[in-house]
């Protein structure tokens, strides 16, 4: 028996307000699982410009000369 298909015998019992407060908690879990992995994506991609080399750094100024915008 699959994993789905043993959940499905177990809540087949469940009665109306203990689906709800089912429904409640998995939504709640889905989440903290999407809050975690938009925390892991994010702290990715923070170390990977962490590591890269800022040798090309530009003063605001320069970058504006380039954009041809006066900013004095």
């Amino acid at each position: 028996m699959s994993t789905k298909e043993k959940i499905y015998q177990i809540i087949d019992g469940f009665s109306e307000e203990q689906l709800n407060g089912l429904l409640t908690m998995l939504t709640g879990y889905s989440d903290v699982i999407a809050e975690a992995q938009d925390d892991a994506f994010c702290s990715k991609l923070y170390s990977e410009v962490k590591d890269e080399d800022n040798t090309d750094v530009k003063s605001i100024e320069d970058f504006a000369n380039e954009l041809g915008i006066s900013i004095a």
